[in-house]
């Protein structure tokens, strides 16, 4: 292995060596090794055998995002929300905004934190990702989430409310969500009308028109209601 370093540095120079000088790194510390051990034993249903494996290669290498995040998912497979919080927080930690494991990351920790009660915590985390990552709709549709999951139903309003304001053009999802609040609140005219909404953004979203149908509403150009900017809701 050393020999196959040197001779790509030689012929390459070290810039144009950075992905097997990566490899060389991963091998000899054996994180790769027990990362990919850990992929086999979750496949397999095995989480406390993965779990361990995941941890021995986020050891091995501490910015690993991947062995951190799958060490954590393991452990809340076996319900051992306590001992997944860490790791998750490592893994929040060191993952960049463009990480695809970010997302991932953001749910799980929400999850872990619900999972303990420790809704305060909780709440405060939420508030601190919408902050950190410049109002995103799915931070705020999280948000909203775990705030109706506490009994925050006016916190949980406003989110939603919020999440629809950030959406990007032709996403009608963060309307079909409070639509789904405003029913689970026995609101069906405000539930009614987010749907019109969505149907005016995206009237292929989610079965927004059977949706619609239920309420009474003729599908057709009339059907959909250009939402306002910012939405505004009672």
């Amino acid at each position: 292995m050393l020999g196959v370093l040197l001779a790509c540095v030689s012929l390459l120079g070290a810039a144009g060596c950075e992905a097997t000088k990566d490899k060389v790194a991963r091998t000899l510390d054996g994180s790769g090794v027990h990362r990919n051990r850990g992929y086999e034993l979750y496949r397999a249903g095995d989480y406390a055998a993965a779990a361990e494996s995941f941890k021995k290669a986020a050891d091995r290498n501490s910015t690993d995002v991947a062995s951190h995040y799958w060490w954590a998912t393991s452990l809340m497979n076996l319900s051992r929300f306590d001992e997944a919080q860490l790791p998750l927080e490592q893994a929040w930690a060191i993952a960049s905004e463009k990480s695809e494991y970010l997302p991932r990351i953001l749910d799980r920790l929400a999850e872990v934190y619900y999972q303990q009660e420790r809704y305060e915590k909780l709440h405060a985390y939420l508030e601190e990702v919408t902050e950190r990552y410049r109002h995103q709709t799915r931070d705020y549709q999280r948000q909203a989430y775990y705030l109706t999951k506490t009994g925050d139903l006016d916190g949980a309003k406003t989110a939603f409310i919020k999440a629809a304001n950030f959406a990007q053009r032709g996403d009608a999802t963060p309307y079909v969500a409070l639509a789904d609040f405003y029913e689970s609140v026995n609101q069906p005219d405000h539930a009614k009308l987010v749907l019109r909404y969505a149907y005016a953004v995206n009237p292929d979203a989610a079965n927004v028109g059977g949706r619609l149908r239920g309420y009474g509403v003729v599908l057709g150009p009339a059907a959909g209601l250009e939402p306002p900017r910012p939405l505004v809701l009672p």
